[in-house]
């Protein structure tokens, strides 16, 4: 999986000094909802990133590739293929809106005063969500894309998701339910990962659908909160056992998820 910014800045032509047509950039999923700061990482995810829109699917600007061809006219001609389709985009809408009621709002309405106050809201309302897609989705070890569970719509329709699946899906209800967010992706190659990242009171948290809901050996279904709205020195000690390096990440693009105040000093 590479480094989306990075590679950006590898493989992106400044127009001005295009001569040739039919240049052809494609974007993982994951990438779809980055967060851009400065302005030359601005100029150089051209190709990976699309900004959702508030209280709206993500999904509707999330794009697998994008073609350019510039002539020698000046003209330019982009082609986007987008990863979902328009009546998945409305069931997506429609579906989610309705889970966000009758999982959140009709369940806060019905607590009582004194449940309320012991609650963390955030938290809470959050931990619903993980739990709902993991108790309704499995991991699809096959990687079937007829299944489309390389994206929201193959989640929540099909209850099959991969990866990218399961964090679309997490990001989009996020986004309904006014959470600031963003997906994060691995700077390992070999396996690739992506993964959710929420700011709740002004703190950056991960959240890991994929690793809470493993794959079992005896067949049977797990609910885990390890990688549940925990920061990045908690991510860390999370995968101290564990040989696996999909958790790494590009630091200096992600400077939210510094693991401390002494790090961000010293960058």
């Amino acid at each position: 999986m590479r480094d989306a910014v990075l590679k950006a800045k590898e493989k992106s032509h400044d127009i001005s000094e295009a001569g040739s047509s039919g240049d052809s950039q494609e974007s993982p999923t994951e990438y779809a909802s980055r967060k851009i700061t400065s302005a030359e990482e601005q100029a150089a995810s051209v190709t990976v990133r699309a900004v959702s829109g508030a209280g709206r699917v993500m999904a509707k600007k999330s794009f697998e590739k994008i073609k350019s061809d510039i002539y020698d006219t000046g003209e330019i001609q982009i082609k986007i293929d987008c990863i979902y389709k328009k009546d998945e985009i409305n069931y997506l809408n429609n579906e989610i809106d309705r889970l966000i009621k009758e999982l959140i709002t009709n369940s806060k309405e019905n607590k009582k005063d004194d449940e309320k106050e012991e609650t963390n809201e955030d938290y809470d309302k959050i931990k619903i969500i993980h739990d709902f897609i993991i108790n309704t989705t499995k991991y699809d070890i096959d990687n079937n894309k007829d299944t489309k569970s390389y994206n929201a719509y193959g989640a929540l329709k099909n209850h099959l998701a991969t990866c990218n699946g399961y964090t679309d899906l997490m990001a989009i209800f996020l986004s309904k339910m006014g959470y600031e967010n963003f997906k994060i992706a691995t700077t390992n190659e070999t396996t690739g990962h992506v993964w959710n990242v929420v700011k709740i009171n002004n703190e950056w948290l991960h959240l890991d659908l994929t690793w809470d809901d493993p794959v079992s050996s005896d067949g049977k279904d797990y609910l885990y909160h390890k990688y549940f709205l925990i920061n990045t020195e908690g991510l860390i000690k999370a995968d101290e056992n564990i040989t696996s390096k999909e958790h790494d990440f590009n630091r200096a693009i992600y400077s939210e998820l510094k693991t401390s105040k002494q790090e961000e000093t010293n960058n």
